[in-house]
């Protein structure tokens, strides 16, 4: 009886969504799961106009991405030229490009691309597609389709150096050299055609290059790029300077030099202004977010002596505990259970303690790293600690309960959120999705409005195409 209330109620749910009724069983077969994915996608379409207009285009391109993965390249190009705005609708197109590009349908892309408003967007679309044919070793196909890129230069050095790395794995650096200074071919090009180091994209091609001089072992090359850098670096001045020092200290931060990457993090302001630059500064990023970075990338090294120290010399509370809480999560990789649990206790606000603990187990589970369980089990117990723990730390229980098979325990922390934690419950009904349980997923979106629903259909429909993609980060793009 219980299974026949279960069907009964699957297809209620079915008819209410204005989904055709269908048995949904568990979709084991590629062919119905991309179907299920198609039919979920266009109900998702129906909810874009919740969106402002001019706030749409992102959606509707993780939309149209999605559709072009579930194998419906017509809904995907419908779903752009719903859009009123031609700029919008380009970004759109250029979101398709990208994702037909990711499948290997290259000519496709390519020629969506070219009836795509020219500007950053459509660069990065290229260069996105150049990517995908370095990665799956067609290097000539991403020189060819990085020579189409215009205006953009530090997008074409990008994809040189994906393909000098690419040569350079495979054995032939004198192949990765000769690239490399092709690159340093464009970067005079951009001196050249802009000197003032405030509007040009020299410092980001040489960036990109000294990290490929370092790999190929080239390191009197690699110290002249780096002199090169600093010294547009120099000649920066307020306010575009902090931009260009954010940059150098990522990129000192990449190379392992995480104690030079420091000091440069210090000289950022604490609120950097936007400047008049081709940079432009996200929100909420100056000196403590870039020494928290720079010590995640000393830990993600394994420096993790050097990645405390550089968390230590953080004033900010706040960033402190995260960049602690990064470092935890390295060590738990790298199989330093003792010490990451050390790691955490150097967080001196329980509340922040709890709430990295949580945070680490849902990207530890997200990765399906061997620790995830005993992190989830462990902020479960400092969470039965403390009461009113902010939902955001439910959240992430949540998520990393359902990445591990626990969906009843995942669900009854959704209860515990209320109405809040759409985040949350359009990820366990994406991997509800993805295990098969579609009528469970469903049951978790019925309950969403809006802007969350349409957000929790693209989960479920990432969900399903997920297990037909091994490749997961693929579909978790957009």
């Amino acid at each position: 009886m219980a299974s026949t209330n279960k069907h009964i109620a699957a297809m209620a749910l079915c008819l209410a969504f204005g989904f055709r009724v269908l048995a949904w069983p568990p979709p084991q077969d590629a062919a119905q799961r991309r179907s299920q994915a198609r039919e979920i996608l266009l109900r998702a379409r129906a909810l874009l106009s919740e969106y402002s207009e001019n706030s749409r285009a992102n959606p509707a391109g993780s939309l149209a991405g999605l559709q072009v993965l579930a194998g419906d390249v017509t809904a995907a190009l419908e779903t752009a030229n719903e859009l009123t705005n031609p700029s919008d609708r380009s970004r759109v197109l250029c979101a398709i490009s990208r994702r037909l590009g990711s499948v290997g349908d290259t000519a496709q892309a390519l020629s969506l691309l070219e009836s795509a408003e020219d500007g950053q967007t459509k660069a990065q679309s290229y260069s996105s597609i150049a990517t995908s044919l370095a990665l799956r070793g067609d290097l000539d196909g991403a020189r060819r389709v990085s020579g189409m890129i215009h205006g953009h230069r530090d997008y074409q050095a990008g994809v040189l150096a994906l393909v000098a790395r690419a040569q350079i794995k495979a054995g032939d650096a004198p192949a990765a050299e000769k690239t490399v200074a092709e690159a340093l071919v464009l970067a005079d090009l951009e001196h050249r055609g802009n000197p003032d180091p405030a509007v040009s994209v020299e410092p980001e091609i040489l960036a990109s290059t000294l990290r490929v001089q370092d790999d190929v072992g080239n390191q009197q090359a690699a110290e002249r790029t780096l002199k090169r850098l600093r010294l547009l670096v120099a000649q920066g001045q307020p306010p575009n300077k902090d931009a260009l020092l954010m940059l150098l200290a990522r990129t000192q931060a990449s190379r392992g030099e995480a104690s030079d990457a420091a000091e440069i993090a210090q000289q950022i302001s604490i609120e950097p202004e936007q400047g008049n630059s081709t940079r432009q500064i996200p929100a909420h990023t100056g000196r403590f977010e870039i020494l928290a970075e720079v010590a995640t990338a000393a830990a993600t090294a394994g420096d993790f002596q050097q990645a405390l120290e550089i968390a230590a010399g953080i004033p900010d509370v706040t960033m402190r505990a995260y960049a602690l809480g990064n470092i935890a999560e390295w060590q738990f990789k790298r199989g330093y259970g003792p010490a990451a649990q050390e790691t955490l206790g150097l967080i001196s606000d329980s509340r922040a303690r709890v709430f990295n603990l949580a945070r680490i187990a849902s990207e530890l589970a997200t990765m399906s790293d061997s620790s995830a369980g005993t992190v989830l089990q462990l902020a479960e117990d400092a969470a039965k600690l403390r009461k009113n723990e902010p939902r955001a730390v439910y959240g992430f229980l949540a998520d990393a309960q359902a990445k591990l098979g626990d969906y009843k325990g995942a669900q009854e922390l959704l209860a515990k959120l209320g109405s809040g934690g759409a985040v949350a419950r359009s990820s366990v009904a994406g991997q509800l999705a993805k295990t098969g349980d579609l009528s469970g997923a469903l049951s978790i979106v019925e309950e969403e409005r809006s802007i969350n629903k349409f957000n929790a259909l693209l989960a479920v429909a990432r969900g399903l195409l997920s297990a037909i993609d091994k490749d997961s980060k693929n579909i978790a793009l957009n």
